[in-house]
């Protein structure tokens, strides 16, 4: 059946709990292996407002909890995988005022691989994820609602020999509430603002190669063509601010 292994990390006021496990089911045709997590963290982050910063005036407080479990389930053993998990989370901002905001959010992922050669499958994949008001760095005149996200995600990953691999993934994002920065100066201070727009939407292909020449080098490059465009509100089909449509990365490690 497995054993319950508990995983603790802690870096400053972060803090993260995860028990692992391993286990076997069997159905009427088949023996599947789970391996199984089920955590719980909790992060806390301060802000103290800086000179000449109009978005708070007091020091601003922001606890996130969650609680999480996740399963990969090997459906035909070392062949077919299937990806699950869920997330409970609730993010609580305490900016000394009846401004004050609780979130409580639900997360979901979900995929299914197929490895048909080694180090090589196709993959498909959708997840609803989430991303919070930062505070620092993001000026807004009241904490800003979390942006929500489905993401799907469709693709290859080949074999070129035993130390090169090729990928290409396909992939959608519909966005509600997106946190972006609106450009146009406001009549204070002569600089833009954050804000949240109702629907977004990021279509796509990713193409990437990556290369293990020696066992201690890895080499990544890779170029994503993006189509980035907000949808419902006032600005309806035009293209999401500072998101480039081509983008190119390579790396070392």
């Amino acid at each position: 059946m497995g054993t319950l292994t508990p995983e603790h990390k802690a870096d400053g006021k972060w803090w993260s709990l995860v028990f692992s496990r391993t286990l076997t089911s069997r159905g009427l045709l088949v023996v599947s292996l789970h391996h199984t997590k089920l955590g719980f963290d909790y992060n806390n982050v301060k802000r103290t407002p800086l000179q000449n910063d109009f978005s708070f005036a007091s020091n601003v407080f922001r606890d996130d909890f969650a609680v999480f479990i996740t399963d990969t389930i090997e459906l035909i053993p070392k062949r077919l995988f299937l990806d699950l998990g869920y997330r409970r989370a609730v993010v609580m901002y305490d900016v000394n005022s009846p401004a004050n905001r609780t979130f409580s959010l639900n997360l979901f992922k979900s995929g299914i691989s197929y490895v048909y050669a080694e180090r090589s499958k196709l993959f498909f994949s959708a997840d609803r994820s989430f991303r919070t008001h930062l505070l620092s760095g993001e000026w807004a005149p009241t904490v800003l609602p979390p942006q929500t996200s489905w993401q799907f995600q469709a693709g290859m990953k080949h074999s070129l020999g035993n130390r090169l691999t090729a990928s290409c993934t396909a992939f959608q994002i519909n966005t509600n509430d997106e946190i972006f920065y609106d450009p146009k100066p406001l009549a204070v201070g002569g600089f833009g603002q954050t804000l949240n727009y109702p629907k977004t939407r990021r279509q796509g292909v990713e193409l990437s190669m990556e290369s293990d020449p020696l066992e201690s080098l890895h080499l990544f490059v890779s170029y994503t063509l993006t189509n980035p465009t907000l949808g419902s509100g006032a600005y309806h089909g035009k293209k999401i601010p500072m998101v480039a449509p081509h983008s190119f990365q390579s790396g070392a490690t």
